[in-house]
């Protein structure tokens, strides 16, 4: 028989199967329905066994293949005669097999089986199907040996994977809320650790015992503070100081830190914009997630291999800005790209959860790639990463686009002078980091007045009216956060600078910037010097005009990256 006469042959047996798996055998317009659809229906099936209308194979009772589309064929990269007679089941992949026997018995039944499988293409790009076993010829609710079942497929990819997005998003929001609180709870920890820590410090003999334990201390609790500020990157509530970056410079200034992080086996390169093109983001944050995708991608390749940094400009049009999760506009595009051993599907799909790693125990704490992608998110851009076994990865980070060169949005002080005896309204809810902020005030020659919340710190103020600073936490019980104490204190006494604290901040100086309110902001944890730094900035601001324009002091001194705080 040939082709085409075996091809007619299964169309017409599918054809019947159809008509009788659909019609009752007592059905008056069976017959009608054999003669003036059976053309429509021939068409159709010579369409789908031909490929035009998808995926199809025929499976005899042994569940063997008897015929297959040239979509099917071209999936699995095997001819039709290479594929007849080969087990359907071997060629889905070992955990999908017990899904296929079963349809296959269930369509041996007499009854038509559905179920989704992945099953790769044979360059490993992932495809999941929704398949249908049809049984054909059915004898008495059997399939009679011999006879067919017509397995017909469906490319449902795109909606699985949009699906997985979906669930991602979900969890990684309910894991940042989660490890937000807890970086709240952990700061104002930390706070009472580094300032314990540094006191004793100061106060023990150099190159005793006790000293160096305290020297010890100290130290583990500023990691334990980087490990927090990653988390609160990851979870979005980082406080950032977006300011317009040269984005050549700033890969310039990447290639010149990571030359000391790679190894010689890596060979390092850079392609800067050909046109001067600005990027709006934090510069510490910024260099920091380039430099973390740098080492990345230095342990992906412990052959050696190739890495290199591009910056370009993109504009994203509507679509292309939508599949992204953007607004259509122009950005600023960090490429880096390496040669090494690349990521399974699996990994890829897990690689921005926090703490996910493939590196062991000693290797990472596996929070790089979330917090990149933590700041991408926070910074009003995105991420994406394209990977394969043993084809490298490429990592694209897509940032707001800038004017052109600017100042920080937000105004550092250029020197803060050393602040004369003050007296100081500390408000603050956790009763440990009262007491040790108390003392470090107290230490730096200030007077303080101390309160658990905002009501209390209210009726402090109305006794003391020579109180000069309200130092308040930004997150407190009782119905009045920092914010609205500061507000209402203001409105009362205008002459009193505030200084707001918190270890849980989402854009605490930038939105307290723009809305020109005369609050400085310190970050938790903090350290003696940034705390007497950041109260000597807010009281000096008593000697500058009210027209002086913004006056928020993101944080005591100048930032540096979490590189160049492990460097020093």
């Amino acid at each position: 028989m040939s082709s085409q006469e075996r091809h007619e042959d299964l169309c017409l047996e599918i054809c019947v199967s159809v008509l009788e798996l659909f019609c009752e055998p007592h059905d008056a317009d069976l017959a009608k329905l054999r003669t003036s659809e059976a053309i429509d229906l021939m068409a159709f099936c010579r369409s789908l066994l031909r490929g035009e209308l998808g995926s199809a194979l025929t499976i005899n009772a042994a569940g063997d293949i008897d015929f297959a589309s040239p979509p099917v064929q071209a999936h699995v990269g095997l001819d039709a005669a290479r594929l007849s007679g080969v087990s359907w089941a071997s060629l889905w992949p070992p955990a999908e097999r017990t899904k296929v026997l079963e349809a296959l018995a269930t369509a041996r039944s007499g009854r038509v089986a559905r179920f989704e499988g992945f099953s790769p293409t044979t360059d490993g790009a992932p495809r999941w199907w929704e398949v249908v076993v049809y049984p054909l010829s059915i004898d008495a609710g059997q399939l009679p040996a011999g006879c067919r079942m017509l397995a017909v497929f469906r490319n449902i990819t795109a909606f699985r994977e949009g699906q997985e997005k979906l669930a991602q998003s979900v969890r990684l929001e309910a894991l940042g809320q989660l490890t937000g609180g807890v970086a709240h709870d952990f700061n104002n920890l930390l706070t009472v650790i580094l300032g314990a820590a540094e006191t004793l410090a100061a106060e023990l003999p150099a190159g005793t015992d006790h000293r160096s334990l305290a020297d010890v201390t100290l130290q583990a609790a500023e990691r334990g503070a980087d490990l927090v500020s990653r988390l609160l990157t990851f979870c979005r509530h980082q406080t950032l100081e977006p300011q317009s970056i040269d984005c050549g410079g700033m890969i310039g200034s990447v290639q010149n830190l990571a030359q000391h992080l790679i190894r010689e086996d890596v060979e390092l390169t850079i392609s800067p914009p050909p046109a001067p093109l600005y990027c709006s983001a934090d510069r510490a944050e910024l260099e920091a997630a380039l430099l973390n995708l740098c080492i990345n991608a230095r342990d992906a390749m412990p052959g050696g291999g190739d890495l290199s940094i591009e910056a370009e400009a993109v504009t994203l049009d509507r679509e292309a800005a939508r599949q992204l999760g953007l607004t259509q506009g122009r950005f600023a595009l960090f490429t880096v790209k390496d040669t090494g051993v690349g990521m399974t599907a699996e990994t890829l799909r897990r690689a921005i959860e926090p703490f996910f790693t493939t590196k062991g125990l000693a290797g990472g704490n596996g929070l790089g790639l979330s917090t990149v992608y933590g700041f991408a998110q926070q910074s009003g851009g995105c991420l994406t990463i394209a990977s394969k076994p043993k084809r490298g990865t490429t990592v694209r980070l897509y940032l707001p686009g800038a004017a052109g060169p600017g100042q920080l949005l937000l105004d550092l002080p250029a020197a803060p002078v050393a602040a004369s005896a003050a007296h100081i309204l500390l408000v603050e809810d956790d009763a440990l980091v009262r007491a040790q902020a108390a003392r470090l005030l107290a230490g730096l020659g200030h007077r303080v007045t101390v309160a658990e919340d905002g009501p209390s710190a209210l009726q402090a103020l109305k006794r003391a009216p020579d109180i000069a600073l309200l130092m308040t936490d930004v997150v407190m019980p009782g119905g009045m956060n920092g914010r609205e104490l500061a507000s209402r204190a203001r409105a009362e006494h205008p002459s009193l600078k505030v200084l707001l604290t918190s270890g849980y901040s989402e854009d605490v100086a930038p939105r307290d910037a723009r809305s020109g309110g005369g609050q400085a902001f310190l970050a938790k944890p903090y350290r003696r010097a940034q705390l007497a730094t950041a109260v000597s900035a807010a009281l000096a601001r008593h000697e500058a005009p009210a027209s002086a324009g913004r006056n928020i002091i993101p944080l005591a001194g100048a930032r540096r990256s979490r590189f160049e705080r492990q460097a020093v």
